[in-house]
This record gives structure tokens, sequence and C-alpha cells, in this order.
């Protein structure tokens, strides 16, 4: 009986294995089913007939098998695709990220050598990923990196007629200079051959904020400090020429500056400063008239912008702002300050 039931199962073994072998076999010739490059490829359509980096195309036509390469024509972009996605009759793939904006032939190329072309617009809006800086003077210079800018049209402050002027382009990065202006924050709405964007970045107009410090003191402003020396420097600013050099000498040590008339704080909405960190993390802290305290963490060697919302200083009773304090922790150590602003 025991050798029945051995029997019976090393048999049944048998078959399953022979069963999945089979299967294997004839599933893997199903999948790796391939068509023949043509003498001859027609293509009848693609779709859709526009579109951006990474939209899903289908070609259709008849002796498209067996593609090997897919080209863009402006600056030959080639097109990666997966040739599971290739029949005789379609070919599926995407508009690579890289593809230049415009009216342009897509160059299809099979085994056998034979290429044929299509007509299609690539549409390449701009895109700005990350600003150098979101303050701004007359006359500042900010860079913008992203990608599709060398074919920027025109730059403005979203909503007015205020033009920005291009210094220079490039596929992955632009140079702006900011114009005068009455703005007191905006995007910038950037125009190319594709279309036109509004960036997601706001960029604030210091000459329109109340400044404590830009490229120099307020005039109304009383050095109070403590254990530091504060001087302007002309080699690490935000924007303008010049910004603080504020060198902590002592442990402790206290930024006090005081305002001789009061500032209202009831128009304001917003205190904010950049600060450029020294050699080692540092723990600062910051207040408006000693009230609300808050320790901001400066990491080294890097510019960091600063902001916070004017409501709690208020409702701390600072409502008339005559004192900014900024204290280090522990260890002196020297930083470098620019536009202490108050903004509307």
């Amino acid at each position: 009986m025991k050798h029945f039931i051995k029997q019976v199962t090393s048999t049944g073994l048998l078959l399953a294995l022979l069963a999945a072998v089979l299967f294997t076999g004839c599933a893997k010739d199903k999948t790796s089913e391939k068509f023949e490059a043509s003498g001859n490829p027609q293509a009848a359509q693609i779709s859709p007939a526009t579109g951006s980096g990474n939209t899903v195309l289908t070609l259709t036509g008849t002796g498209l098998g067996d593609i090997r390469t897919i080209k863009f024509s402006k600056n030959d972009i080639p097109a990666e695709f997966n040739p599971v996605f290739n029949t005789d009759g379609a070919l599926v793939f995407r508009v690579p990220t890289e593809a230049y904006g415009g009216v342009q032939e897509i160059e299809f190329t099979n085994a056998k050598g034979v290429s044929f072309k299509v007509p299609f617009t690539v549409i390449a809006l701009p895109l700005v990923t990350t600003a150098s800086i979101t303050d701004f003077q007359e006359n500042t210079l900010i860079t913008l990196t992203g990608n599709n800018l060398d074919d920027v049209i025109s730059v403005l402050f979203d909503g007015t007629p205020d033009a920005v002027t291009v210094v220079s382009k490039t596929r992955k990065s632009m140079v702006i200079k900011m114009p005068a202006s009455t703005a007191l924050r905006t995007k910038l709405k950037i125009k190319n051959a594709s279309g036109e964007i509004v960036t997601s970045q706001v960029f604030v107009n210091i000459d329109q904020a109340y400044t404590i410090y830009k490229d120099g003191f307020n005039p109304i402003v009383d050095n109070w400090s403590w254990s530091m020396n504060i001087t302007d420097n002309t080699t690490n600013w935000i924007t303008g020429t010049k910004g603080m050099e504020a060198a902590y000498t002592g442990d402790w040590g206290g930024m006090q500056l005081h305002l001789q008339t009061p500032l209202n704080l009831a128009p304001y909405k917003e205190v904010s400063f950049w600060v450029k960190g020294a050699d080692v993390e540092k723990k600062v802290r910051f207040f408006l008239n000693w009230s609300n305290m808050q320790t901001i963490t400066v990491p080294p060697n890097v510019w960091t912008y600063y902001n916070f919302d004017l409501q709690p200083f208020k409702n701390a009773g600072v409502n008339n702002f005559d004192t900014w304090v900024m204290q280090i922790e522990d260890a002196p150590k020297t930083f470098y300050l620019d536009n202490l602003a108050f903004l509307k």
C-alpha cells in the first residue's frame, strides 16, 4: 500500500512538472512573437498629434514591425521604447522629457535600416524649479533653474506690465534682471514658443518693504548690541551691494537694534531676513521687542531665508515695533545677514 502511494505521488509530480514545462513553453512562444521589419513601412496616424514630455503616443499603420530607433528631429532627441509594444500595425512610446518644443518630425528606423517620418508638435512649456533668491531690488540678478528656458520670449511680473530683462538663457537655466516696480510681491509670467506659465515661486520687492537693514542700516536705527561687532560687508549679500557682518565676540552675545521712532505694525503681515551661517550649525534666538521668542537653527556656510507671520507677535503685544534682537546661544561665531524687513 505504501509502495502504491509512493508510486502514484511520483507519477503525479512528474505529470505536473511536464505540464508546467509545456505551459511555459507555449506562453514563451506567444509573448516572444516577433513582427518582422518591412521594406515599406507605412504610417497612418499618430495619436495624440501634440504632447509634452512623458505623453504616451500611439503610432498606427502597416509594416511597423521591428522598429529599432525613434528620434525627434529638433536637436535629434532619441525616444526610448519597449519593443513589447511594437507590432506590425502599431507602436506605443513616450515623448522624451528632453524633447524640444515646436513643430517637428519624428523619425522611425526599423531593423532593415528603412526610415520614415511623421509630423508632430512637442509642447515644452517653461519650467522653473528653483530660484537663486526670492528677494529683489531694482537691477537684482536672479538665476532660475528648470527646463525649456532656452526659447523664452518674455518674462513679466504676473498681473502687471512690468517687464523683466533676460540677461542669459540656456535649456536648464536663465539669468534675469529685476525692474523697478511698485509691486509688493509677485510671481513671474514666463512665455516661450510652446506657451505661458506662472511660477510657483513668489518674489518679494525689498524696495517696497520697511527695512531695518538693506545695503546699510535704516537711518533711525541705533545699535544697542552687546558682545558683538557689526560692520558692512561687500562680498556677502543677497541684494544690492552690501550685507551685514555680525561678529559675536562673547558667549550669549546679542544683536539689539533699536528704532528711534517705533513702527506701527498694523499694515505689515510678515517679518523676514536672510542669514549666512558660520562654520558650524548654530541656534539663534529671535525677538521683536523682546517678545514671542523664536529659536532658529542656522545651517553652516549657506544663505538661509527666514520668514515669520507677524500675528503671533501682535498677539503678544508687539503692535508698535522698536527693538530687533538676535541672541546667539553659547559660543560666539560670525554670521552674515541681509534684508531685515517687514513685509505688507
